[in-house]
């Protein structure tokens, strides 16, 4: 019996806003796509997400490696605003909300999770949840999805978790949780009603 239904953030709940920002750099700066990614979801994104390294280091990094005169403060403000909210996923959510409890896991930055919670007092809609920057883990780390099982106090095999990366959805079945790699509302509708109701 599931008791509980744990979602990523960006790319499930939002749109997938580095997506969306490294075009951006690619259109307006010229700077190499994989470059980019590379620093982004590499080894200075992960210690960003991991709180390894302050937001300054981070941008003073990700300036330098990419050769961009440009202000962090304006590029932070590009990254965050690429992250739109999916109406119909939220509406979801409150559904579920009245007969799960809902968790979200989420490599995220201090300020991008800080920024999005004001906008939208997002936290407000799971019952809790995991944020990598508070725990110095990030997915694909086995550690990660042990933390969020034992936050909600349910077996792996009680648990659905989603996310729109299909390499962060392995660690989950390996551990024994059911997982839907997200690529719409309406599959994850779908497949999530088949797992609820086999």
């Amino acid at each position: 019996m599931i008791k509980a239904i744990i979602f990523d953030l960006g790319g499930v709940i939002f749109t997938d806003g580095t997506n969306r920002f490294v075009a951006n750099l690619v259109e307006k700066y010229g700077v190499d796509e994989d470059k980019a990614r590379n620093i982004i979801e590499g080894k200075i994104g992960t210690q960003y997400r991991k709180s390894e390294i302050t937001r300054n280091e981070f941008w003073k990094r990700f300036l330098e490696e990419l050769a961009i005169n440009e202000n962090a403060d304006k590029l932070e403000e590009a990254w965050i605003s690429e992250y739109k909210l999916r109406d119909e996923m939220r509406d979801l959510l409150f559904e579920l909300a009245k007969k799960y409890k809902l968790y979200f896991l989420s490599d995220s930055v201090r300020e991008r999770a800080e920024r999005i919670n004001s906008k939208y007092n997002l936290v407000s809609w799971f019952t809790d949840g995991i944020f990598s920057h508070q725990v110095g883990i990030r997915k694909p780390h086995p550690d990660m999805y042990r933390l969020i099982l034992e936050k909600a106090g349910v077996k792996p095999e009680e648990a659905i978790f989603t996310d729109d990366k299909e390499k962060f959805l392995e660690p989950a079945r390996e551990l024994g949780m059911k997982t839907i790699h997200f690529e719409t509302t309406e599959k994850f509708r779908d497949t999530l009603e088949k797992l609820l109701n086999p």
